[in-house]
């Protein structure tokens, strides 16, 4: 448009464009005056930007990087601010800063080019040539993936014809309509009934039978697993088991089983360690057997020995409880009284398994009582305690006082802080008012016993009337030795955390950074816990009507901060690290974690703690969970000692005794409970 007309003119539509005050701030200093285009953009944009905006367009520029939507975008948007800053897309920063936000692998023929030609390129041309390079790149990947495409096709085409069998002829390669030996058998139809007869004959032999007999050869019967029947077709009833051991020659060393072999009555030794089935020579002979001659040698597993093969009877008929078997036996000179060895080879067809194999010796085989000696490091601990008149709980004499004064802190009151009041900014977002959800008599019984209590301990006011804010509350089951059926109430804060506009670093210290901080030569520990967690800390009076609940028909608003909130667990961090940070403890929300070298070090800096939990911030403790002068402690699930982290003997108890998987979601459970202790395990992926 500005080429369009003539710049005097353009001015004046700019104007046009204009409010009153800046029509004003125009005619005053640019207007009366003849000025080129150029001139008036300057000034115009030196009037009109925000005075930071060199600096975000500077953030934005450096932080530019190149992402899926491509080059063009990229170089469009790189340009523009550059032409905003003032920058010579010929400079050397300019060019750098151009290649730093494309990908490395296109930044690196970008410089290559350059080599080539011996100098560098301005960033136009540097945008035109990743252009030409991101076009080439991708038609490659487009052949590629084609060529990949065409390949797998193949490959399963060609695997397709492998995984093909002819239930004709039972031969791989084709389909029954295909099959060639049917399509002979079309060609070749008998007319006379001598014909028919000599073909009947035939087809028996032939691979393309279609005989129900001859089908059945190939065929595996699904209960009892012997070939040659159908499962409709099989004699084993439904209330018939499979024989597994029938009985136990006590006189001979193994386990004996009745059979019949071609219907004469013997017993066979069921061997395990046989790979294949063996009949003795003398029974072959007595009963006049076929034997067909083999080659080669049969090794023997006790001796490690090789002898001569006999030979091999075919086709042996072998009943065995409800099972019976056709199939062939090596034969063998066999020691003593045994006539046929049943080895692994027939498990499967007579339907043999192996159950309760203990596989580990049994304990009052293998253990060794031993007196075990006393840790006399442990004494000599206890002895030094001691001396610092340190009793049984661990408790330092120097403590007691901050204790009692700790204990005699009222539940209704709040942290002392002016900065621990939680504020909830939503901005302008307009109230959320959301019913409260349907529960169990049961379960709003418990609900309202909670409501109550806090009630009466100040933590909740009454909401006033028609108040346009409400989230529903819920609850989960958390049982104390006092009351087993306990709960613990909550917010379901989803929506109003929507609104909220604050926001801060939600980032908490893991187990490895607490044991770092924590430092080297750990040889006491302490644990404080904080009672009731962020119920101590006030909620900004105008902010209280938007944690608004209805718990049996009455509207409640909370005085403090109550669970749900999103940004409690970096507030209540972020405080802790403040006030507790600088004493060489390490807070984990409402946890605080003190360690030393030795026992003067500690009393005295779980004094320092507990006296600024105390006296400067006012927050109670609960005493019973609290440890004092421990070697071990619990920290986020894992056991922290004087020799760095161990797993927790009772979570590898809860996985030891976790039931057995029986679907993919109750793997998934019992996978993740294992994961946690993963960095325990080498190779834990290859494991899992």
């Amino acid at each position: 448009m500005a080429n369009a007309i003539d710049e005097p003119r353009f001015i004046v539509l700019v104007s046009l464009c204009l409010d009153s005050t800046d029509v004003q701030w125009m005619n005053k200093h640019i207007r009366d005056q003849e000025i080129p285009w150029n001139e008036f953009r300057k000034a115009f944009i030196s009037h009109f930007q925000h005075p930071d905006a060199t600096v975000v367009w500077q953030n934005q520029i450096r932080s530019l990087k190149m992402d899926n939507s491509g080059v063009q975008r990229y170089s469009d948007q790189f340009i523009w601010l550059a032409t905003r800053l003032n920058w010579d897309l010929s400079h050397e920063l300019a060019i750098y800063q151009f290649k730093l936000g494309l990908p490395g692998w296109l930044n690196k023929q970008l410089t290559t080019a350059e080599v080539a030609r011996g100098s560098s390129l301005p960033v136009e041309e540097l945008a035109k040539m990743a252009l030409q390079i991101e076009a080439v790149t991708k038609q490659q990947m487009h052949q590629q993936n084609v060529n990949n495409t065409m390949k797998l096709k193949s490959t399963l085409n060609n695997s397709h014809k492998r995984e093909i069998k002819c239930f004709d002829c039972g031969e791989r390669g084709h389909k029954a309509h295909y099959c060639p030996h049917k399509q002979n058998r079309d060609k070749q139809v008998p007319t006379t009934a001598k014909e028919i007869n000599s073909s009947m004959k035939t087809m028996k032999n032939s691979p393309g039978n279609y005989t129900k007999d001859s089908k059945l050869t190939t065929v595996t019967c699904f209960k009892c697993g012997v070939k040659g029947h159908l499962a409709n077709d099989c004699k084993i009833q439904e209330n018939q088991k499979n024989v597994r051991v029938i009985t136990t020659n006590q006189q001979l060393n193994g386990i004996f089983t009745p059979c019949l072999i071609n219907g004469i009555p013997t017993k066979a030794l069921v061997d395990a360690g046989a790979m294949c089935s063996f009949i003795n020579l003398d029974f072959v002979q007595s009963h006049k057997m076929a034997v067909t001659k083999c080659q080669g040698t049969i090794k023997q597993a006790m001796t490690g020995s090789e002898i001569k093969r006999i030979g091999q009877v075919l086709n042996v008929e072998i009943k065995n409880g409800s099972k019976t078997i056709t199939t062939t036996l090596e034969v063998g000179q066999l020691s003593g009284d045994i006539q046929v060895i049943i080895g692994l080879d027939l498990f499967k067809p007579l339907g043999y398994e192996l159950h309760n194999v203990p596989v580990l010796y049994p304990k009052e085989d293998i253990e060794v009582k031993e007196t075990k000696k006393p840790n006399s490091k442990k004494f000599d601990i206890l002895n030094e305690l001691k001396e610092f008149c340190i009793e049984e709980d661990g408790i330092a004499p120097q403590w007691r006082k901050v204790l009692k004064d700790n204990m005699n802190i009222s539940e209704t009151s709040t942290c002392l802080l002016p900065e621990s009041i939680v504020t909830i900014d939503t901005g302008d977002a307009p109230p959320r008012y959301n019913r409260q959800y349907p529960v169990s008599k049961g379960r709003e019984e418990k609900m309202i016993e909670r409501a109550r209590e806090w009630f009466d301990k100040g933590w909740t006011i009454l909401a006033p009337k028609d108040c346009p804010y409400n989230t529903p509350m819920i609850d989960s089951p958390k049982p104390t030795p006092e009351d087993p059926k306990g709960i613990r109430m909550c917010m379901d804060g989803r929506n109003l955390n929507l609104d909220i506009k604050t926001k801060l670093d939600n980032s908490l210290p893991g187990i490895r950074e607490i044991i770092d901080r924590l430092g080297p030569n750990i040889q006491f520990i302490t644990t404080l816990d904080l009672a009731d967690s962020y119920h101590q800390f006030q909620l900004r009076e105008e902010d209280q009507i938007k944690t608004a609940f209805t718990i049996g028909g009455i509207q409640y608003m909370f005085r403090v901060a109550p669970f749900g909130l999103k940004i409690l667990s970096a507030h209540v961090q972020k405080l802790m690290e403040q006030h507790l940070g600088p004493l060489g403890c390490v807070p984990y929300q409402d946890d605080i974690v003190v360690a030393s070298a030795t026992i003067e070090e500690h009393i005295s800096k779980v004094k320092q703690v507990l006296e600024i939990i105390t006296y400067e911030m006012g927050l109670r403790l609960r005493l019973k969970k609290c440890r004092f002068f421990k070697a071990t402690a619990r920290i986020l699930g894992y056991l922290v000692t004087r020799d760095g982290i161990q797993m927790d003997p009772a979570k590898v108890k809860d996985i030891v005794n976790w039931p057995r998987p029986i679907d993919g979601k109750s793997m998934q459970r019992f996978l993740g409970a294992c994961n946690f202790h993963r960095e325990f395990f080498q190779d834990f992926a290859t494991i899992g």
